[in-house]
């Protein structure tokens, strides 16, 4: 646009540069207030009380999420990275590698860092989850790490005078002898806490003696039977694994549905509260799903802040028959709630 004004049309190029504005703020507008992606950037997630820790992740490669032990690290990389900015920012074609670089380091600091810094709503676009956020620092790291791997080839080549290839195929060994063979204890860990029930980091829904209780669902609970349960403990794979009619289907709160929202919230009353059995009988409920894990416990997975009222139950006493159980959870049958 300055060359354009600079020929001659400045007011081409200011209507271009005001249509550029317009379109721009026009865009973040739309996104900041579109409800899905709003949804996102007001997700509450904890961070940490510095940037410290996120820092150290940052230089050594580590993965920003706090339950993965150091197995490997990647200094290498780090400097590599740093060689290349430093090469780049003499070059002013190429300065944008760099500033793209700082942008990403900031933002997954953010994330990483005090929930109660302000500017952390610039993170909000991936959760605010710095594991995340990480991944935009990969695109101008890699660029940087080729820039100054090549540089420092091309420099030992010249200083012990042999081919190129020589030095940079040295480099490669390098990379891969002090990276722990590419951080490949890491990604074994990381894949692990994905796949298998042990290492992930917020246990599990269900634990083996609870799916088979689920399982045998089809054979203990009537047909007509619907399950009242909190969703977080497992109870929509009853539905899933045994055809068994559930009120809470998903982890998602169901919308339009004031009954559900009395159950969630004050299922645990229903002795003194009238609205609970109304709720109650409206939804058809026959049976509930209690669990007895509490978030003190070893497996502090099964916990929503938004259902208190099932979270609380404590079965027993008149209306209550127990029909199985398995593990922390058991299923019973409700009729506390019959006329």
């Amino acid at each position: 646009m300055r060359r354009t004004a600079r020929r001659g049309r400045p007011t081409l190029a200011w209507t271009l540069m005001a249509a550029w504005v317009v379109l721009v703020a026009g865009v973040l507008t739309f996104l900041v207030t579109f409800p899905p992606v709003r949804s996102i950037m007001d997700y509450q997630r904890g961070g940490q009380d510095s940037y410290l820790p996120g820092t150290g992740s940052l230089l050594i490669d580590h993965p920003l999420i706090y339950v993965y032990k150091i197995t490997s690290v990647n200094v290498v990389g780090t400097l590599l990275v740093a060689t290349g900015a430093a090469l780049t920012v003499r070059r002013t074609h190429a300065r944008w590698l760099v500033a793209a670089l700082l942008a990403a380091a900031v933002v997954t600091l953010l994330a990483a860092g005090p929930p109660e810094q302000p500017l952390r709503v610039l993170a909000g676009f991936w959760y605010t989850q710095a594991s995340r956020v990480n991944q935009l620092l990969l695109v101008p790291a890699v660029v940087l790490a080729a820039g100054g791997g090549s540089w420092l080839a091309r420099r030992a080549a010249e200083q012990l005078r042999v081919p190129v290839a020589a030095p940079a195929a040295l480099l490669v060994v390098a990379v891969v002898l002090l990276t722990s063979g590419l951080r490949w204890t890491t990604h074994v860990q990381v894949m692990a806490s994905t796949y298998t029930a042990y290492p992930i980091a917020w246990g599990t829904i269900l634990e083996p003696e609870e799916i088979a209780m689920v399982d045998r669902a089809a054979q203990t609970l009537p047909e007509d039977a619907v399950v009242l349960g909190e969703a977080v403990a497992g109870s929509p794979y009853l539905l899933h694994r045994s055809d068994v009619q559930v009120v809470f289907p998903q982890l998602s709160p169901v919308p339009g549905s004031p009954e559900r929202d009395v159950l969630e919230q004050r299922f645990d009353e229903w002795r003194t509260d009238p609205s609970v059995c109304e709720a109650v009988r409206a939804l058809g409920v026959t049976h509930v799903y209690a669990d007895s894990l509490t978030f003190e416990d070893e497996l502090n997975a099964k916990w929503e802040e938004t259902t208190p009222g099932l979270r609380n139950i404590e079965p027993g006493g008149q209306g209550w028959r127990q029909v199985d159980e398995g593990g922390h959870a058991s299923l019973w049958e409700f009729t506390g709630c019959d006329r």
